[in-house]
């Protein structure tokens, strides 16, 4: 059988996960990046590298089912990848590179089943669901580097450390809380390059943390992205949040526009 086989079962699942939930899963979230990307008026409410790719796909006669149809079969393959050095890693010697192949795609095939939320996530055009996908995407090509045999960089070590470096910046570009996973990413990284004994690894590591805020300035120029400051947003949701469920509050907090905590908003503010 074609060591190609495995491969095309995972990319038709991925091409039927997209015609079932055809164009895409959208949240309230979904609808604002789309909406920027309608209008071309980007802001960093929502962390803006969604709703640009999404503009540039709109500019370029595609849609948001353009879109999705690349999330889901990257998203699927993801998978599939990280399942296969895994079992690369742990099983080399014990099976052959078909059936790690075979049982990479049929792992990922089975995740697919509504007990998991993989095929929601593979159709949600959502943070959380491109953070997911760069997550196995990086843990799947870290394995792979950590699990070479130690000997000095070559040139294709350096284009897939690099890849795995922009991959892990990128991560931290889609969703704002991801800023926290920056110092595992310089362990990750730290480890690969130790192992290779590769002289400055410590700062080499650190690749992340300098691509990450460098990318977020230059989209930021090139694309004007309004500062949002969604930090002080929340706050402020928050406090007409206290002053809904405690009305007394409002007289403590009289710097807030708690005057708009009315009957009517009351009504609609539910506390989760």
């Amino acid at each position: 059988m074609s060591r190609a086989a495995p491969l095309a079962v995972c990319l038709a699942a991925a091409l039927g996960v997209w015609l079932l939930f055809f164009p895409a899963i959208m949240s309230s979230d979904s609808l604002d990046q789309y909406r920027q990307a309608l209008s071309w008026e980007f802001n960093d409410a929502h962390p803006p590298v969604m709703a640009i790719v999404l503009g540039l796909v709109l500019r370029s006669g595609g849609d948001i089912w353009t879109v999705m149809l690349v999330q889901s079969v990257v998203g699927l393959l993801g998978v599939r990848a990280l399942v296969h050095a895994w079992l690369e890693a742990f099983t080399d010697g014990l099976m052959s590179e078909t059936t790690r192949a075979w049982i990479a795609t049929g792992i990922a095939l089975l995740l697919l089943v509504p007990l998991t939320p993989l095929a929601f996530y593979l159709m949600t055009f959502w943070k959380d669901a491109w953070l997911a996908i760069l997550f196995v995407w990086i843990g799947a090509l870290a394995l792979r580097l950590f699990d070479e045999p130690r000997r000095n960089a070559d040139w294709r070590f350096v284009l897939r450390f690099g890849l795995l470096a922009v991959l892990m910046a990128l991560a931290v570009l889609v969703r704002h809380n991801a800023l926290v996973v920056l110092p595992a990413f310089w362990l990750i990284g730290w480890m690969i390059l130790r192992r290779r004994r590769v002289r400055l690894a410590w700062l080499i590591a650190g690749l992340p943390v300098v691509l990450a805020p460098l990318g977020d300035r230059l989209i930021g120029t090139a694309f004007d992205v309004r500062r949002a400051h969604p930090v002080n947003l929340i706050m402020a949701q928050d406090l007409v949040g206290l002053c809904v469920l405690d009305p007394a509050l409002r007289a403590e907090l009289s710097y807030t526009d708690c005057h708009i905590a009315d009957d009517r908003y009351q009504a609609r503010y539910r506390f989760w």
